[in-house]
């Protein structure tokens, strides 16, 4: 038998960065640490065959709850649009539920103990809105939406406040690119709006 031998120049991952890996690709693990110790063991493809015992199912639902996801909205908006006056967080919140949400379509995920807790709002071609409560950010919600709207509803654009520089860094995370920005928002106000598309399949 001949054998042949190729370089292996990757890094190894420590377990601490396989977690991360994983949690970033949609997986969502509750025990980090439990997910620590089976890497211990087993090799990081075999991580998927133990969803059943860390990762929960996620199930993304349509829902029309405006006032309970308009609570979410505004939790997370208070969390990380620190950038908005208090004046105008309640301008916007007056129009969630009254303007924004009817006009798109709207797909939501219940925590474990049964509420809304993060939703994504479609139009035809846009991502409209996507936000997680605060108290359920880091459990792969977020990611859930983004790959729904992509992978199941062909949606590839977003607006994202340039501002928001954890929300650009996630979108960029996931592989979309700016293609455009406006000095405003939609509704005029001096908030500047960066226009991303994902140009390729990187998700």
């Amino acid at each position: 038998e001949v054998f042949e031998f190729m370089d292996y120049t990757k890094c190894p991952l420590s377990l601490y960065q396989q977690v991360e890996k994983l949690k970033s690709r949609g997986l969502l693990i509750d025990d980090e640490q439990l997910a620590e110790r089976y890497l211990s063991n087993i090799s990081y493809s075999d991580m998927a065959a133990l969803k059943s015992e860390i990762v929960p199912s996620i199930e993304i639902e349509r829902c029309c709850d405006y006032e309970a996801l308009t609570d979410v909205w505004l939790a997370s908006v208070k969390a990380t649009h620190d950038f908005l006056s208090e004046e105008d967080i309640e301008f916007y919140h007056e129009r969630i539920p009254a303007l924004y949400m009817p006009n798109v379509d709207i797909f939501a995920i219940k925590s474990a103990a049964g509420k809304w807790c993060a939703f994504i709002g479609l139009s035809v071609d846009n991502i409209e809105m996507l936000f997680v409560h605060p108290d359920e950010m880091g459990k792969g919600y977020g990611s859930s939406l983004l790959k729904f709207a992509v992978g199941v509803k062909c949606i590839r654009k977003v607006d994202v406040n340039r501002d928001n520089f954890k929300a650009f860094e996630f979108y960029q995370k996931h592989g979309f690119q700016v293609i455009g920005a406006s000095d405003t928002d939609r509704e005029g106000k001096p908030y500047p709006i960066l226009h991303l598309e994902l140009l390729a399949a990187s998700l």
